[in-house]
């Protein structure tokens, strides 16, 4: 197993992988569908890929479009917006609280019980500092995979979490995930 840190369309690999996992990048990019296009050659035939994307119709993606802008307009350094998320480990926990959980409408952080306070730090950090963020639905990613001969597609239980099998032609065939 081997995994590397680049620039996804400045990437050409020699061979092609049995297993190709994209969690958390594709919402990241300038588009999305044209990264994932690239991605998928990566994929052997008979090989697997996993994406996950945030989810276009969450509670909270108003509020975290609203707070990605009040952070960009503090000018603050990306260290100290870092520090900052500290502050996403008390309120995470608080909203494992069924009482507390509509804070997360107002204030989005990664929620979780038992979750480790540097991912939940990290996560909340990640949500916010990036130049890119979209949001996806399960129609519009599984047209990715349609798109790029890609059979076998289950749809995982976390928004939006799809994964298909290369084909030389995909079937489209769908499956639900246990």
């Amino acid at each position: 197993m081997s995994s590397r840190k680049s620039d996804i369309l400045e990437y050409k690999p020699k061979e092609r992988f049995d297993l190709v996992f994209c969690i958390g990048v594709l919402h990241h990019t300038p588009d999305p569908a044209k990264f994932f296009d690239h991605l998928s050659t990566f994929v052997r035939l008979g090989g697997k890929l996993v994406v996950w994307v945030y989810h276009k119709f969450e509670m909270n993606v108003k509020a975290m479009l609203f707070w990605r802008k009040v952070v960009k307009r503090l000018h603050i350094s990306k260290r100290t917006f870092h520090r900052l998320c500290y502050l996403g480990i008390p309120m995470s926990r608080l909203q494992t609280i069924k009482l507390f959980r509509p804070l997360n409408i107002l204030f989005p952080v990664h929620v979780g019980k038992g979750l480790d306070k540097k991912y939940i730090q990290y996560s909340t950090y990640d949500m916010y500092i990036h130049e890119y963020n979209s949001f996806h639905t399960y129609p519009e990613v599984y047209g990715w995979f349609v798109k790029n001969n890609f059979s076998d597609i289950e749809l995982e239980e976390i928004p939006v979490c799809v994964r298909g099998i290369k084909s030389s032609r995909g079937s489209g065939k769908e499956k639900k995930s246990a």
